[in-house]
């Protein structure tokens, strides 16, 4: 007969719950179960030692031996007995094995659901797109995919919701030429599809590299995205403006910021130079109506930034400097103020002594007499008959502790 020895422990539970555990095979030799029982453990068995690698360890084999029929006495196996002697140590160690294997798996089977989901979000938004849905819907729809790595990383993605506002646009522009608008919420929400059009189209560009086979990077939507900027810059100048009128001034200072950018990306700058709109004059002109735009909500540093950019783009009439320290002055920032003073001086010195005072006013606050003198000696020596040179002259010598010299440019003053 045969006597086999098995730990319960051994017996894998995930076997047990579904197709079971062979100890044995009965019908090869039309062998009979004579009888089962329960054996307490022998402590002086020989225990197998757990393997250092757990990724190692062989899987345990519970197939059969085939041996001679010899009796045995009590619990002692002879030579042709097989005996199973695993510890439960390393049956516990398998059954981890197994359960971190099922684990990486179903991991496996999650992200691979969540991509093939995020790419029917994708294909959704984009039928809805073609359908004619509106931005809001189109936005909805897809709003997963674009916070999801695997679909966000893709241009692809961007210009759905992109490509939408910009459609929605074009059609409002045909409506709007029929007289199809019935009042002024029309104009103000088809240019304010212009907005997010550019941003979802800008997050498109930022992330349009491929790899193509022969491992090169290039460009899949840039082209797309590009003409479409390039059609659409008056369009923004426009927005701006009516919704400046319309008193939507945040969204004002907006587009005509977008139009601004466009004009400066290298990408448009070859196609925008036969249009008239992208001369430096136009843009500079733009960046001190969206300063002004911010300087309608209280939004001073917006406002100075733009202000600011508008004299740098080259914009030098007289309102830009007068609004900028006026800003500047509001926000307590006297360096920038007197940086603008020192700019308008040049051009406006003559006509407006403003400029000289904010000038000699920043050397008198810090004391230096000295920078001052030189200051309005020199507009003086610029223009010797205006009177009130010679009394900002007057006001630093009294400063300055000279009283005497004080007095002379009064009188010269007057």
């Amino acid at each position: 007969g045969v006597i086999l020895r098995v730990h319960v422990a051994d017996i894998r539970v995930m076997g047990r719950y579904t197709q079971g555990v062979r100890i044995i095979n009965l019908t090869k030799r039309n062998d009979a179960i004579a009888s089962v029982c329960c054996v307490e453990a022998d402590p002086e068995e020989e225990v197998m030692q757990i393997a250092p690698d757990a990724e190692e360890l062989p899987e345990l084999d519970t197939t059969e031996e085939t041996v001679d029929e010899e009796p045995v006495e009590d619990e002692e196996t002879t030579e042709e007995s097989v005996i199973f002697s695993k510890s439960l140590k390393y049956s516990q160690l398998l059954f981890m094995i197994d359960m971190k294997r099922i684990a990486l798996m179903a991991l496996a089977l999650g992200v691979a659901v969540c991509a093939g989901a995020q790419a029917n979000v994708v294909k959704d938004a984009q039928r809805a797109a073609k359908e004619g849905k509106s931005l809001n819907d189109v936005v909805s729809i897809i709003k997963p995919a674009l916070s999801n790595p695997e679909t966000a990383g893709s241009s692809d993605t961007w210009m759905i919701p992109g490509k939408a506002a910009y459609d929605q646009y074009d059609k409002l522009v045909a409506n709007k030429q029929l007289h199809m608008f019935k009042n002024a919420q029309d104009t103000i929400n088809q240019d304010m599809l212009l907005i997010p059009a550019y941003e979802y189209y800008m997050k498109a560009l930022a992330v349009d590299t491929v790899i193509d086979k022969k491992g090169k990077p290039k460009t899949k939507n840039s082209k797309k995205i590009v003409d479409t900027f390039v059609g659409h810059l008056n369009d923004y100048y426009m927005a701006g403006a009516e919704l400046y009128n319309f008193q939507k001034y945040d969204d004002a200072y907006t587009a005509f910021g977008i139009f601004i950018d466009l004009t400066q990306m290298p990408q448009l700058k070859k196609d925008l130079a036969s249009n008239p709109m992208a001369q430096d004059s136009i843009v500079s002109g733009t960046a001190f109506n969206q300063g002004i735009a911010a300087w309608q909500v209280e939004r001073y540093d917006d406002a100075l930034k733009s202000f600011m950019n508008a004299i740098k783009l080259g914009y030098d009439k007289k309102q830009v400097f007068d609004y900028a320290m006026s800003v500047a002055s509001a926000a307590g920032k006297n360096d920038t103020l007197f940086m603008i003073a020192q700019q308008a001086m040049p051009l406006y010195g003559k006509e407006d002594t403003q400029y000289i005072r904010q000038i000699t006013n920043y050397y008198l606050n810090k004391k230096d007499y000295d920078n001052a003198f030189k200051a309005i000696n020199a507009a003086i020596e610029q223009d010797p008959n205006n009177s009130q040179y010679y009394v900002v002259k007057g006001i630093i010598s009294e400063y300055s502790g000279d009283l005497a010299n004080a007095s002379k440019s009064y009188e010269q003053a007057y």
